[in-house]
């Protein structure tokens, strides 16, 4: 059995090629309206010269910052949508991609087998250690969190440009949870700081260990960017907090914090 990274038990991914532009172009004008707000938002009318200039740039581009586009066919090789990568970060791990299938194959596990094999792709062979589809979850989260309301175009910007490691908790297929830490450099010291600075988790799944292995996870994360010292800022009256930081080996210490607004 010939064995293609390629090629799962429903689906294929191939290259885009400009045969495709027939069936591209069908789709903008047969498919309705679902179909548009399934990939992102309904868009203008696209003439058939302005894909194929599309599709041609696609084609050409010589992928140097992992960007790319599939057809995603079924096992028999009839297109059946397509898939894409795009605002993809090396330095920072991080990548997002986008999804159209035709409607009839909607619910029959097609869209999850080639999501499967794009993140397969891109977390075991390229080593990205995150897909930013979680960008919606943490704006939820942090609503919950602190109140404050943010944009998933916010959260993934910043996601994108900054230096912020986020943990994102999973339990029972739910999010559950976040947690961020930062990686401090000054003159003062000869090695980097750390800093826990949020650790949020849903009422309904506190002490089950999430916290704990959220910590654990971003210590991690943090020594192998050369960290030596990780600090924890809490309220001075969250008990909860301050013994669980604790159970993980952090020591209160006799230290006032003052802020001001600017």
């Amino acid at each position: 059995m010939k064995n293609n990274f390629w090629i799962g038990e429903k689906v294929r991914l191939r290259a885009v090629e400009l045969k495709d532009i027939d069936e591209f172009f069908k789709a903008g004008f047969d498919s309705d309206t679902d179909l548009d707000r399934f990939c992102d938002e309904i868009h203008f009318p696209q003439s058939k010269e302005k894909m194929k200039e599309r599709l041609e740039k696609a084609i050409k581009s010589d992928n140097s910052n992992d960007e790319f586009w599939w057809i995603i066919e079924n096992i028999e090789g009839h297109p059946i949508g397509n898939i894409n990568t795009f605002s993809c970060n090396r330095r920072v791990g991080t990548f997002r991609y986008g999804l159209g299938l035709e409607k009839e194959y909607w619910g029959r596990g097609y869209a999850k087998e080639a999501i499967k094999i794009i993140l397969r792709y891109y977390f075991r062979e390229l080593r990205y250690q995150k897909v930013n589809a979680d960008a919606k979850y943490l704006v939820k989260l942090n609503v919950e969190f602190n109140g404050v309301g943010i944009t998933v175009n916010h959260v993934t910007k910043s996601i994108e440009n900054g230096n912020e490691l986020i943990a994102i908790a999973i339990y029972d297929n739910n999010t559950v949870g976040f947690a961020c830490a930062q990686v401090y450099a000054s003159f003062c010291y000869n090695h980097l700081q750390g800093e826990i600075t949020e650790m949020y988790v849903i009422e309904g799944y506190r002490r089950k260990g999430i916290a704990t292995n959220m910590v654990a996870f971003l210590e991690d994360k943090l020594k192998s960017k050369g960290v030596k010292t990780v600090k924890i800022l809490t309220g001075i009256s969250n008990e909860p907090a301050k013994t669980l930081y604790q159970s993980s080996g952090y020591i209160v210490k006799n230290e006032a914090v003052l802020q001001k607004k600017l």
